[in-house]
């Protein structure tokens, strides 16, 4: 009986907490993102300089799923004339997918982005609970990670 009370809370408590985390994860990169990517009359810019150096190969990448019937999605590399596309692309052909069914780029990286923040925040804690059975543990490495990304280290 006690086992079965301890295991419920306990379920409740990993709920709870695992509920605040979506809302806190999905508000905190909702802001985050929201500047990172925007477009006025001349084009698209950026809000971190950092950006600059991956996402506009990220953006060919994604338009090749976006753009290219799928028989023609691994033919060729955007940035490597004649070489086939080996980049890990999964978070790129889904982005792309939203792109083709009518997504601007913008949205589709920001949605995108949003998306596998929360999950990197629900995976962290889950691998942490995982190896230390512990909720502290799990919180301290998340807000750790949250640390790094306003901060500027990786």
């Amino acid at each position: 009986m006690f086992n079965d009370q301890c295991s419920s809370l306990n379920r409740r408590h990993h709920f709870i907490t695992v509920t605040v985390l979506i809302i806190g994860a999905t508000v905190f990169s909702a802001a985050l993102f929201k500047r990172a990517l925007y477009c006025n009359q001349e084009g698209i810019y950026t809000a971190y300089e950092h950006i600059w150096a991956d996402w506009p190969m990220h953006i060919s990448v994604s338009s090749i799923f976006a753009y290219k019937k799928p028989q023609f999605w691994f033919s060729s590399h955007p940035l490597s004339f004649g070489a086939p596309l080996t980049y890990p692309f999964l978070m790129d052909a889904f982005i792309g997918l939203f792109m083709r069914f009518g997504t601007s780029v913008i949205s589709a990286f920001y949605v995108s982005s949003c998306i596998a923040f929360v999950a990197l925040v629900i995976g962290i804690y889950g691998f942490m609970w995982m190896l230390f059975r512990s909720r502290f543990v799990a919180l301290v490495a998340i807000s750790y990670r949250l640390d790094s990304f306003t901060s500027g280290r990786t």
